[in-house]
């Protein structure tokens, strides 16, 4: 039983470690030679430990010799990991998209942005676009009326349309495109004058009735 809480002790070190370096790696493209040094000590310890301390290992056996809450932080570690990840990731595309974007338009050659293929295939891959622009804005109680007025803007449209091309060029999900503008209408929104917010308030509780 020792022997199988030390060897799952190193072997969430070891998976813990694993994911530290592979975020790391995603974040600046290397990881220290040191740092490789470590995790194949502790790779090889779990093995010492598996052939040495018990012979009998199998992994139904550590879990179950495992007190819960251990395993339940491990839990919660690897999906917050997941998370923060994941999240980093879409507003560090996002972030480079628009940067690429306002450079395109200060060297006059922002008709030549890309925008995405979903845009070019159904009009009904726009209606869905919208739909999830609607759920993430509305989560900001963000008037419909105002997503539609932004929307519907010839100018704006192309902005959203070329982010999402970007987006799409760094493999970047459907989601993740709608997400992107979803935050821009956000953003827009925030700016908006108090009284102009009012007007489109007033347009929701309109039609609403």
């Amino acid at each position: 039983m020792v022997a199988n809480e030390l060897t799952f002790a190193v072997l969430t070190l070891v998976v813990l470690l694993a994911i530290a370096f592979f975020a790391v790696y995603r974040k600046t493209g290397t990881v220290t030679v040191g740092a490789i040094d470590l995790y194949l000590c502790l790779h090889n310890l779990k093995y010492i430990i598996l052939l040495r301390l018990s012979p009998s290992f199998h992994l139904l056996s550590i879990l179950f010799d495992t007190p819960p809450i251990i395993l339940l932080l491990v839990v919660v570690f690897i999906g917050w990991w997941y998370v923060k990840n994941n999240v980093g990731r879409i507003d560090d595309n996002k972030f480079q998209a628009l940067k690429k974007l306002a450079e395109m338009e200060r060297l006059g050659t922002i008709d030549q942005a890309p925008i995405p293929s979903w845009a070019l295939e159904a009009y009904s891959n726009q209606q869905d676009f919208v739909a999830l622009l609607v759920l993430d804005t509305r989560r900001k109680n963000i008037p419909d009326s105002f997503l539609l007025d932004t929307w519907n803007n010839k100018d704006s449209r192309k902005l959203f349309f070329n982010l999402a091309g970007v987006l799409e060029e760094k493999n970047s999900s459907f989601r993740e495109q709608s997400m992107a503008v979803a935050d821009l209408i956000i953003h827009n929104w925030s700016k908006t004058s108090t009284a102009d917010q009012q007007i489109f308030i007033n347009d929701e509780r309109r039609i609403e009735t």
